[in-house]
């Protein structure tokens, strides 16, 4: 049987997933009522009961809220960047922390701030992610993170991403997504684009995780065709 070396590390990170060993979550939970501002024993529970919650209904309950608790007072928190702080699915616990992002990034709007935000939006509302990181390299232009999240963010989109594991790989994406008109009008502004910064990293996201993605739904082949005609169009660089 040919070895799919792509789709490897995702079979690796799943078995390293169901082997870990049981958090102590009780524990955590009594630490955290003496510090609630411990950001970092947050991000733990966090990432834990994300680990949970796809069989736990509590376990998600829990994890919306120290995610609401951190995006009201710390919205800069680096869990907050992670796929563990996102929502897969359309719902009340979506809703309510979609409504605590759209505050922040007009009350403090920050490049961080506009960037974990961006984090969050990414499996239901990835147009919106991308104008959150385009802002946040707006006004940090010399900032290289910005536009390495904005360029993997474009190639989520393009290849139709829907979900990340917990150690950022992908889980699910839909080809109905990739296949959008919406998604043939970003092709066609990124082949058009001299933004050379961009374009790099868009093309450098399909050696990695977003090729993965297009493993998962099938469309690894119709992604190499993009890719290619994307560096045939790159601009030459300016020294």
């Amino acid at each position: 049987m040919k070895t799919n070396w792509i789709a490897l590390p995702l079979l690796l990170s799943s078995i390293g997933y169901a082997q870990r060993p049981t958090a102590p979550i009780a524990a955590w939970e009594a630490q955290l009522n003496t510090d609630p501002a411990d950001s970092k024993l947050r991000g733990r529970l966090i990432r834990e009961y994300f680990r949970m919650s796809r069989t736990s209904p509590s376990a998600e309950a829990a994890r919306i809220g120290h995610i609401l608790w951190l995006v009201n007072y710390m919205p800069e928190a680096e869990i907050l960047g992670e796929p563990s702080s996102t929502v897969s699915h359309p719902g009340t616990e979506y809703e309510a922390v979609k409504a605590a992002w759209s505050q922040q990034i007009y009350a403090h709007p920050t490049p961080q701030t506009l960037a974990n935000a961006a984090n969050f939006f990414r499996p239901l509302e990835i147009a919106r992610s991308i104008d959150l990181l385009t802002n946040a390299r707006a006004i940090e232009p010399s900032n290289w993170l910005w536009v390495t999240m904005l360029g993997e963010m474009y190639a989520f989109q393009i290849v139709g991403l829907t979900d990340l594991n917990q150690n950022g790989l992908p889980i699910r994406a839909d080809p109905a997504r990739a296949n959008s008109p919406e998604v043939a009008r970003v092709k066609a502004m990124l082949l058009a684009s001299q933004d050379r910064e961009l374009l790099t990293v868009v093309s450098n996201a399909f050696k990695s995780r977003a090729m993965i993605a297009a493993v998962i739904s099938g469309q690894q082949e119709s992604m190499s065709a993009f890719v290619k005609q994307l560096n045939q169009n790159m601009p030459i660089a300016q020294h």
